[in-house]
C-alpha cells in the first residue's frame, strides 16, 4: 500500500457519508420543518445552513449512539427584531422550540451559547443560531458574554471553497479531506483545539499551492502551524473576534504547542522515510494519526456508504439539499 492510499483510507474511515437518498432526505425533510415551525412563529428573513457539514469538513463522531450537528443560521426579520433584541430572539427561540417537543419529532431542546440545539431522535441534530442582519454580516447572541457576536457563515464556507480551488492538483482537490485527516488528528491528540480554529490554521498554514499528496498537505500544515499561532487568529468575516482566545483564556496555548512540536517532529521524519521507505512511513503516519489509524477499517462504522474521495464539485452528502 502506498503512503497516499494508506491516508486516503484513513480519511474514508473518519468521513461522514450518508449511505442513501434516504438518509439525506431525512435530514432535508427534518431541517425544512424545523424552518416550517420557526416560520409559523417568528418573522423570518432566511435561512443558511452554515458549519462543517455545509463546509464538508465534517468528520463522523467518534463513537457510534454519538450524533453529529447541523447549523443552521435563522435570519430574523430586520423590521421586527433589532440587535439590541437579541437576547430576547434567543428566549423565544428556545421557548418556541421547548413548547414544541413532541411536534415534528422533535425529542430534546437545550440552550448553547450561541444556538438552540434540537434533537430528533436520529442521528443529528440541528443548531439553531437566531440571528439578525448587521451591516453585511450576522449578529447572534453569546450567553456567555452577553452581548452580539457579529461574524459571516458564508465567508467562512467562501473561505474554504476557495482554498480547496486554489489548492487543487489539475481536477483533484486535497484541501477539504486533509481537514478531515487533520480534525481526525486533532481528535486522537488534542481535542481541546476546536474544529473551526483548525479549519482556520489549515487555510492560513497550507499556501496556495497544488497539493499534490495528502503527505505533502499535511506536511505543509505542520511546518507551517506554530508560526500562524504566534500571531493571534483573527475571525476573516470580522477581525474584532479572535477565534484563538479561548487558548489563552483556559491555559491552553502552551500545551497545544507541545503536542504540534512533538508531532512536527514526527511528521519531518515520516516525509523523509517517504522516499526510501514507504513501511517506515506508514508506521510513522500511523503514530501520529493516533491508535485508531492502525487500521482504517476498525474505525467505528458511522454511516459509511458513499467512497470518500478527494473533494470536488457538489458536497456528496448534500446531493439532494440546496441549504437554503
Amino acid at each position: 500500500m502506498s503512503i497516499e492510499q494508506f491516508l486516503q483510507e484513513f480519511i474514508n474511515s473518519v468521513s461522514l457519508r450518508l449511505n442513501d437518498t434516504e438518509e439525506r432526505d431525512d435530514i432535508v425533510d427534518h431541517r425544512e420543518a424545523l424552518k416550517e415551525l420557526l416560520r409559523e412563529h417568528i418573522d423570518i428573513e432566511d435561512f443558511i445552513l452554515s458549519g462543517s457539514y455545509k463546509r464538508n469538513t465534517i468528520i463522523k463522531p467518534s463513537k457510534p449512539g454519538h450524533k453529529f450537528d447541523i447549523d443552521l443560521f435563522m435570519i430574523a426579520d430586520s423590521t421586527s427584531y433589532k440587535e439590541e433584541n437579541l437576547a430576547d430572539l434567543y428566549d423565544e427561540t428556545f421557548k418556541l422550540l421547548d413548547d414544541s417537543i413532541g411536534e415534528i419529532g422533535i425529542t430534546h431542546v437545550e440552550k448553547q451559547n450561541r444556538s438552540v440545539k434540537v434533537e430528533f431522535g436520529s442521528d443529528f441534530h440541528i443548531d439553531v443560531a437566531p440571528a439578525v442582519v448587521h451591516n453585511s454580516q450576522y449578529a447572534v447572541y453569546d450567553r456567555d458574554a452577553q452581548q452580539p457576536l457579529v461574524s459571516n457563515p458564508e465567508k467562512h464556507q467562501e473561505l474554504v471553497t476557495d482554498k480547496n480551488a486554489i489548492t487543487a492538483d489539475n481536477s483533484t482537490s486535497r484541501f477539504v479531506p486533509l481537514v478531515r485527516l487533520l480534525k481526525a488528528w486533532k481528535r486522537n491528540n488534542f481535542s481541546d483545539l476546536k474544529s473551526f480554529h483548525l479549519e482556520l490554521l489549515a487555510v492560513n498554514a497550507v499556501p496556495d499551492q497544488p497539493i499534490t499528496s495528502f503527505s505533502q498537505g499535511a506536511g505543509w500544515f505542520f511546518e507551517n502551524v506554530l508560526t500562524v499561532l504566534a500571531d493571534p487568529l483573527l475571525d476573516p468575516a470580522n477581525e474584532e473576534n479572535v477565534i484563538d482566545q479561548y487558548l489563552d483564556e483556559k491555559g491552553l496555548r502552551q500545551d497545544l504547542i507541545d503536542v504540534l512540536e512533538k508531532n512536527i517532529s514526527l511528521v519531518q521524519l515520516a516525509v523523509e522515510a517517504e522516499q526510501n521507505n514507504e513501511e517506515e512511513a506508514i508506521a510513522l503516519w500511523k503514530k501520529i494519526l493516533g491508535p485508531k489509524s492502525d487500521d482504517p477499517s476498525k474505525q467505528a462504522s458511522y454511516r459509511v456508504g458513499i467512497p470518500a474521495r478527494p473533494y470536488g464539485g457538489k458536497n456528496p452528502n448534500q446531493a439532494a439539499d440546496s441549504g437554503r
